[in-house]
């Protein structure tokens, strides 16, 4: 019994700990950084598809996915790093890797309030979509900084006979594709209201659950044939004991602490947590090392 209320005290402080660390991403996210922005050399050549990261916190594995890009991704493309950081040193961080690696860094925060760490990333989205897609007028990429190519892939073939294409979400009776990996025909969508925050209707969210871009669905994806979206799966592995999932391991907190995400044949990785809002225990590094190993191949 004793055991029993132990591991429950434990739990409500875990929980605690994570409302607290929420709260306060929560409180930053609406702090404004300005930061001089870096447009590659690139950057007004035409392509094909932009690649849009957007970037919070971890200048490193920022890095590593720009180098992953240069290696592995082939076809017409530019990488635009989009930064949504709280912390101006890791922002400058961040910055002085893409100018070192000739990639574009343009920094979005904003002092808009948002109701939720998930929205801020959808605030961010929107901004990015009313600032950059939409001036550019490109086919474009929704990308988290940890998403990332391990293998050599063509990136116009993600679009081909397609309009959509990426991670689907499917919650409470609607689907879309998740913010951090979902590409996007411009032609398509342009003449649409968009929305990337979460799905609402008379300001009341209606989708319980939904999150990041879910706020699309009724004017991009109800009327879109789902049937014609080069869909991806999830391969979802451990990555500690490099085994696949099993069912219990299914669930939040262990996936962030212990659990991996491949798409597309193992062509990219997810490396879940990055942004390290609960503590991984060492996760990342094992990921930085494995990344080490692939960019010396």
């Amino acid at each position: 019994m004793k055991n029993f209320f132990e591991e429950l005290k434990q739990k409500r402080e875990e929980t605690k700990i994570r409302r607290q660390k929420r709260a306060e991403a929560k409180r930053l996210s609406c702090l404004k950084i300005d930061l001089e922005p870096y447009y590659s050399t690139n950057y007004n050549e035409k392509t094909f598809i932009d690649l849009i990261t957007v970037a919070f916190n971890n200048p490193k594995i920022v890095e590593y996915q720009i180098r992953l890009f240069k290696k592995f991704i082939n076809g017409s493309y530019t990488q635009i790093i989009c930064d949504n950081s709280d912390n101006e040193e890791k922002a400058n961080e961040i910055r002085n890797i893409c100018e070192k690696l000739d990639t574009t860094y343009i920094n979005i925060t904003s002092t808009e309030k948002a109701s939720g760490f998930s929205d801020s990333h959808g605030r961010a989205l929107n901004r990015i979509y009313k600032n950059i897609i939409k001036v550019r007028k490109n086919n474009f990429a929704l990308l988290d900084h940890d998403i990332l190519p391990i293998k050599e892939t063509n990136i116009e073939d993600y679009l081909k006979n397609t309009d959509i294409a990426g991670y689907i979400i499917e919650r409470a009776g609607i689907w879309y594709p998740w913010a951090g990996f979902g590409f996007f025909r411009y032609e398509h969508l342009k003449n649409l209201k968009l929305n990337f925050r979460r799905y609402r209707i008379f300001n009341i969210f209606k989708a319980e659950g939904a999150d990041t871009g879910s706020g699309n669905w009724y004017p991009l994806y109800s009327k879109y044939d789902r049937n014609k979206v080069n869909e991806t799966k999830e391969e979802l592995w451990n990555i500690r004991e490099n085994r696949p999932a099993n069912e219990n391991e299914q669930e939040g907190k262990v996936i962030q602490e212990s659990m991996v995400q491949y798409f597309y044949d193992r062509t990219w990785l997810h490396t879940e947590c990055a942004s390290e809002w609960i503590d991984c225990k060492g996760k990342n590094d094992l990921i930085y090392e494995m990344l080490e190993e692939i960019l010396k191949d």
